[in-house]
């Protein structure tokens, strides 16, 4: 009885430990997309500005080292997302 017990009390913790794994994966994964967005409306709203190929061509649409780190968390963040799923 002890046994089953102890094994109930590990998985409800494990499971609670793996819920608030995947919340903080979740909300960090939310604030990444945010922030992406935030970034193309930006450079939309700067291509609706432009009025000749000078001031289209100053708009900095590529994609800059700091998205390219935040996509490449983005796939860290999907890959743990799996582990926990699984």
């Amino acid at each position: 009885m002890k046994v089953f017990f102890t094994t109930l009390a590990f998985v409800s913790t494990f499971m609670s430990f793996a819920e608030t794994d995947l919340t903080s994966l979740k909300e960090k994964a939310n604030y990444n997309i945010d922030q992406r967005m935030n970034e193309l409306k930006e450079a939309r709203n700067c291509i609706s500005r432009a009025m000749t190929m000078d001031k289209y061509r100053s708009c900095n649409f590529d994609m800059t080292e700091e998205v390219q780190m935040q996509k490449m968390e983005m796939k860290e963040t999907k890959k743990e997302i799996k582990k926990v799923i699984e």
